[in-house]
This record gives C-alpha cells, structure tokens and sequence, in this order.
C-alpha cells in the first residue's frame, strides 16, 4: 500500500475547496485520515463517544482483527478554528 506524501495531501485538500459545507467536510475527512492513519471504514463507524476530548484520543472499536485501538489526535483537528476541527464540524 502507498501512503500519500505531504504533496499528494496538499493537492486533495486544494481540490475540495472551501466555498461550502461539504468541501470543508472532504478536507477534514482528509486531514483526520492523513494525521491519524485511520483506515476509511473505522473513520466512516467513528462515533462521537469515541472521541476522548481531554486525552486528544481516538478509540476505534473492533478495528481490523476485532482489536480495539487508541489514536492520538492533534489538538488542532480537535478543536482548531482557523483548520478544518471536528469541533467546527460537529457545532455547524
């Protein structure tokens, strides 16, 4: 599997724009993907109770072999207000 340089990232994040609701959604789907490494189906399962906001984690339940795993997320992702936040996200 090819993981995606910093170039490729950038180049999907320009591509979504930010004119409205669901470009601002692709680029943080983007950004969660490519910060966590997170596979798309546990990203697609998250649920809000699976996100530890003081701990900046992410617990992802019966991932791949039905283990259950703890991702560290940046501070920014969660509650950025000037980058794509799941906070921003959630609230609006």
């Amino acid at each position: 599997m090819k993981v995606p340089t910093t170039a490729e990232i950038n180049t999907l994040l320009r591509c979504c724009g930010k004119k409205n609701r669901y470009n601002r959604r692709n680029n943080l789907i983007i950004l969660v993907l490519a910060k966590t490494g997170i596979r798309n189906k546990d990203l697609c399962n998250l649920k809000l109770t699976d996100i530890d906001w003081q701990r900046h984690e992410i617990t992802i339940q019966n991932s791949k072999h039905n283990k259950t795993r703890i991702i560290p997320i940046e501070n920014k992702i969660l509650y950025g207000t000037m980058y794509p936040s799941l906070k921003n996200y959630i609230n609006h």
